[in-house]
């Protein structure tokens, strides 16, 4: 038996049947309305022209698109924007504190960077509000390349090329696991940008995605494709495939990067690889997500 398999068994077997969900999540192709997300429909263009959402089949996978492209299907005008929003009680609120992760997976088919008067502004965008700040990460397009950044002036923060990345499914996560009070993006597993301070917001705590920019006839384009959206409160090293759930999917990544000698599965943080981690996995896994 390969070591995955056994390791994957022995972790099954001692786990419970199921394991604890994200407190927050969408899945494709379902409405995101139906899974307890709010629709921000936000500005639509001078003659009313809505924008696109609804769900489609790419290539055998199901996704949720949102479509604000001038020249998209659904018409949209410049001005037009888009997203879903959770809104979060005051004990998830309080419980920040503790750790979170707002992971996904989406397709950038296009993503104009907007300017807002003087700032550079990228439209999608994923992130969590918390009462007193913003985290949060955005997505524009550049040629053939997706450019990763947090909220704020593109201009004046740090940025992340994806290669090659356009029309190409890919995993995200921002996250402050450690409760330091700054955030991670990571883009496939790998950190893009890392020691987030968060920008500074007194919208009610939430979590949101979508088209979030535009308005006063800015040209905030974008279309994309969303597979699914998790929020968890709380820290869950174990999620290393970042579904917002455990599975033997996140054995198997746990392997594979042991295997290869990535240092991403360090889990006693002692800057080695050995049968430390493999048991400080297994009790992370079996302890389950918050």
């Amino acid at each position: 038996m390969s070591f995955t398999r056994l390791l994957a068994t022995t972790v099954l077997a001692l786990s419970p049947a199921a394991h604890a969900a994200p407190s927050i999540a969408y899945q494709a192709p379902g409405d995101p309305v139906t899974q307890g997300w709010i629709a921000n429909p936000g500005d639509l263009d001078p003659i009313g022209n809505p924008v696109f959402v609804g769900p489609v089949n790419d290539g055998g996978v199901d996704a949720w698109e949102i479509d604000t492209l001038s020249n998209g299907p659904g018409n949209g005008a410049a001005s037009d924007q888009y997203s879903y929003r959770v809104e979060l009680d005051a004990a998830q609120a309080a419980a920040l504190s503790d750790g979170w992760a707002l992971r996904g997976n989406t397709r950038v088919i296009q993503s104009v960077l907007d300017n807002i008067g003087s700032i550079d502004s990228a439209p999608i965008q994923f992130a969590l509000f918390t009462g007193t700040g913003a985290y949060g990460v955005r997505f524009h397009t550049e040629g053939s390349n997706v450019i990763v950044s947090p909220p704020g002036d593109f201009s004046a923060l740090p940025s992340y090329t994806l290669p090659n990345s356009v029309d190409v499914f890919f995993d995200f996560e921002i996250s402050d696991t450690d409760a330091d009070g700054l955030a991670t993006i990571r883009i496939n597993s790998a950190i893009a940008i890392d020691n987030l301070s968060p920008v500074a917001s007194g919208a009610t705590p939430r979590v949101s995605w979508g088209d979030t920019t535009g308005g006063g006839g800015e040209s905030a384009e974008a279309r994309f494709r969303v597979t699914r959206v998790s929020f968890s409160i709380g820290s869950c090293p174990a999620d290393l495939d970042g579904s917002g759930a455990l599975n033997v999917d996140d054995i198997d990544c746990f392997v594979d990067a042991f295997l290869s000698g990535d240092l991403a599965v360090d889990f006693d943080n002692n800057g080695a690889l050995n049968v430390d981690d493999v048991d400080a996995f297994v009790a992370s896994f079996l302890g389950g997500c918050p």
